[in-house]
């Protein structure tokens, strides 16, 4: 609680000092920022991390990342070592890692939702209380909190305690544990069990 405390002092801080050194007008209006700022980012942290609570006060999710930057004018949030993890009671938390990544709004089955992008090195992993785990390995993933729900159209590996696939593409209920795999003319569907578990 400390820590959220303190990271929510942290981003009001960086958020005052933007609005301190932003250029106003005379009639508060926010004038067109000099050419040497427009690739700037509009907020900048460094080993942040983002916390989202349900209604019950119990986690959502929690995102850690070495950098990130807030972009207004595309709304879009930019991920450096992104790390997130989904929490899905009472199934064990999905956690999330790549090497950059991007927070963005997304037209979804409900209306507006959030969709986190991860890209290289991807690395989702779910841990059982005996230890065993899932582990999906991509160089891109596309996840979507509210929902609990996960995708890719390139290249994936899953392994387990009872084998190991291999497909050109996955749809994921993270909640359920539901998992679709897709082939293609290169990848097809491939899986291996392992002699144990047959």
């Amino acid at each position: 609680m400390k820590r959220l405390v303190i990271a929510a002092v942290a981003v009001a801080a960086a958020f005052a000092t933007l609005l301190s050194i932003a250029p106003w007008d005379r009639r508060g209006q926010l004038k067109e920022l000099p050419p040497s700022l427009a690739e700037e980012p509009d907020l900048y942290m460094r080993m942040a991390t983002i916390a989202q609570h349900l209604e019950d006060g119990s986690l959502k999710y929690r995102l850690a990342s070495e950098e990130i930057r807030h972009f207004e004018s595309d709304q879009v949030t930019r991920l450096v070592e992104p790390d997130l993890t989904l929490y899905a009671d009472p199934e064990p938390p999905w956690r999330a890692t790549s090497r950059r990544g991007t927070i963005g709004q997304q037209m979804g089955p409900e209306g507006t939702e959030e969709i986190v992008k991860l890209r290289e090195q991807v690395l989702l992993v779910q841990t059982f209380a005996g230890g065993e785990q899932m582990t999906l390995h991509s160089q891109a993933l596309d996840i979507f909190p509210d929902r609990q729900y996960a995708e890719s159209d390139h290249d994936v590996m899953i392994e387990s305690t009872m084998g190991r696939s291999r497909s050109a593409g996955i749809k994921s209920d993270l909640k359920s544990g539901l998992v679709s795999l897709f082939s293609s003319e290169t990848q097809p569907v491939h899986t291996v069990i392992e002699s144990g578990n047959r």
